[in-house]
Protein backbone atom coordinates (compact mmCIF):
# COMPACT_ATOMS: atom_id res chain seq x y z
CA UNK A 1 0.00 0.00 0.00
CA UNK A 2 1.26 3.50 -0.78
CA UNK A 3 0.51 6.91 0.69
CA UNK A 4 1.00 10.33 -0.90
CA UNK A 5 1.87 13.52 0.99
CA UNK A 6 -0.89 16.06 0.31
CA UNK A 7 0.35 18.93 2.49
CA UNK A 8 3.31 21.29 2.12
CA UNK A 9 5.59 18.63 3.62
CA UNK A 10 7.47 18.31 6.89
CA UNK A 11 10.69 17.17 8.53
CA UNK A 12 10.58 14.44 11.17
CA UNK A 13 13.01 12.46 13.25
CA UNK A 14 12.26 8.75 13.27
CA UNK A 15 13.86 5.40 13.90
CA UNK A 16 15.19 2.99 11.30
CA UNK A 17 12.93 0.00 10.81
CA UNK A 18 15.90 -2.40 10.66
CA UNK A 19 17.67 -0.84 13.67
CA UNK A 20 15.39 0.88 16.23
CA UNK A 21 18.43 2.13 18.15
CA UNK A 22 19.45 4.37 15.23
CA UNK A 23 17.53 7.64 14.73
CA UNK A 24 17.56 9.59 11.46
CA UNK A 25 15.93 12.81 10.25
CA UNK A 26 13.86 12.68 7.03
CA UNK A 27 12.16 15.40 5.00
CA UNK A 28 8.89 14.66 3.19
CA UNK A 29 7.80 16.92 0.34
CA UNK A 30 4.39 17.57 -1.18
CA UNK A 31 3.64 14.82 -3.70
CA UNK A 32 6.05 12.23 -2.27
CA UNK A 33 4.59 8.73 -2.55
CA UNK A 34 5.76 6.52 0.32
CA UNK A 35 5.46 2.83 1.15
CA UNK A 36 3.46 1.53 4.08
CA UNK A 37 5.09 -1.37 5.92
CA UNK A 38 2.58 -2.95 8.24
CA UNK A 39 0.81 0.01 9.84
CA UNK A 40 3.67 2.51 9.52
CA UNK A 41 4.52 4.92 6.70
CA UNK A 42 8.20 4.54 5.74
CA UNK A 43 10.67 6.76 3.84
CA UNK A 44 14.22 5.54 3.14
CA UNK A 45 13.90 2.94 5.87
CA UNK A 46 12.76 5.49 8.49
CA UNK A 47 9.41 4.98 10.18
CA UNK A 48 7.61 8.35 10.02
CA UNK A 49 4.21 7.71 11.58
CA UNK A 50 1.33 5.27 12.01
CA UNK A 51 -1.00 5.46 9.01
CA UNK A 52 -4.05 6.00 11.29
CA UNK A 53 -2.43 8.59 13.59
CA UNK A 54 -3.41 12.26 13.51
CA UNK A 55 -0.18 13.02 11.65
CA UNK A 56 -0.80 10.21 9.13
CA UNK A 57 -4.38 11.28 8.46
CA UNK A 58 -3.41 14.96 8.11
CA UNK A 59 -0.37 14.63 5.84
CA UNK A 60 -1.15 11.50 3.77
CA UNK A 61 -3.82 10.01 1.54
CA UNK A 62 -3.92 6.44 0.28
CA UNK A 63 -2.87 6.04 -3.37
CA UNK A 64 -4.82 3.68 -5.60
CA UNK A 65 -2.35 1.13 -6.93
CA UNK A 66 -2.80 0.35 -10.60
Amino acid sequence: MKYKCVTGGFTKTGYLVDNPDFIKRETVYNGDVLECEGDYIIKNGVSLCHKDSIMGKYHFRKVDEE
